[in-house]
This record gives C-alpha cells, structure tokens and sequence, in this order.
C-alpha cells in the first residue's frame, strides 16, 4: 500500500498545482506575522512551510510542535496541519487562539473536530492516506505551500514520475539513520555506511 501511495503523489501534486492559486490568500498572507503548528509528520512540514514562506519575502513566520504554543496573540495568523482533524495537541492549541488571530485549518478529513475551530478549513481529502506510512499529505501540502508562494513547479510531477520508473542509483541497505527526540525539537542525522 506504502508504495502505491507514494507513485500516486505526482498526479497530487498536479491537483496541488491547480488548486494553489485559490488557497494562495490562507497560506501566503503576505505581510502578516504566521505561526504554523503541526504534530509528528506535520510539525516537519510546518517547519518546512515556515522557512519557504520567509525566504519567499511574505512575512516573519515561526512554526511549533503544536503542544508547544507559542503565546499565539504576536500572530495574525496560525495555521494548524492536522491529516485526520482530531489530533488532540492540534485542537487544544486552536482552543487556545484567541481573536483577532486568524486561525486556518489544512486537513485531509472534512467534518472533523478541528473544522469548528477554524476560522478557515482547507480540505485536501484527495491527498489522504491509508498507510501507516504518511506520505501523500505531507508532500501535497508542501507542494500546495510552496506553489502559494511563487515557486514554479510545473515540471515537478513528471520528474518524479520519470525517477520512479527508473532503477534506483544505490541500495541503502548500508545506511543507518539516527534519530533523536526530545521535548523542543527534533533531529536525525545519517550515519556513515557500514
């Protein structure tokens, strides 16, 4: 199932494409001050998002696990990433944002808790997952962010439709990856080969 889902990802990110523009306002926001909160998968996508839409020039932008809140009245804007819409850290934090703070929810389940807590919902349920192995959404939502923000990617399904079919370069069988996790933060660093 993983491995299909993963081949499926070039014709989401196609529907990313098309479906960026109009979902540009909610993600891009340019000049607002942005805090985007995510747990596991999603908090290394909002931490992701969160330096492409600096480097795209569209505002300061912090991210955080979202069981870590921030004191979320310095921002103009949270957006929550939550694939199943009932991630308890996710739906506490958006009951802790209080208004004038827009509070936008990109989720891949309609009809889920964290909806009621939104000011804006954005449902990508075309990108949800039935692995355990979360990959569609993350990528999509990254694709989606990313297009919001100026970044021309029209070649970037069809690039990775060309890799898969193609042999892998290298076996990594050889390869450890450490990971280390911890309240504040998380990292993984790959390990030399044995």
């Amino acid at each position: 199932m993983t491995q299909h889902e993963i081949a499926s990802q070039p014709a989401l990110w196609r529907r990313a494409l098309r479906e960026a523009p109009a979902l540009a306002e909610e993600l891009a926001a340019p000049g607002e001050r942005m805090l985007i909160i995510g747990c596991g998968t999603s908090a290394f996508m909002a931490q992701a998002i969160a330096t492409l839409r600096e480097e795209a020039g569209l505002g300061e932008t912090d991210w955080a696990y979202a069981s870590e809140l921030p004191t979320a009245g310095r921002y103009a804007r949270v957006v929550a990433l939550t694939r199943s819409g009932t991630t308890s850290e996710v739906l506490d934090a958006l009951r802790a944002v209080a208004p004038p703070t827009r509070r936008v929810v990109i989720t891949a389940v309609a009809g889920m808790p964290v909806a009621d807590l939104a000011d804006a919902t954005l449902v990508i349920d075309w990108a949800d997952e039935e692995s355990v192995v979360q990959t569609r959404f993350p990528t999509t939502i990254l694709v989606l962010a990313r297009a919001a923000f100026g970044a021309q990617l029209d070649h970037l399904p069809q690039q990775c439709e060309d890799l898969l079919e193609a042999p892998p370069a290298a076996t990594p069988r050889h390869m450890t990856i450490l990971s280390r996790l911890g309240a504040g933060g998380a990292s993984a660093w790959p390990m030399r080969a044995r």
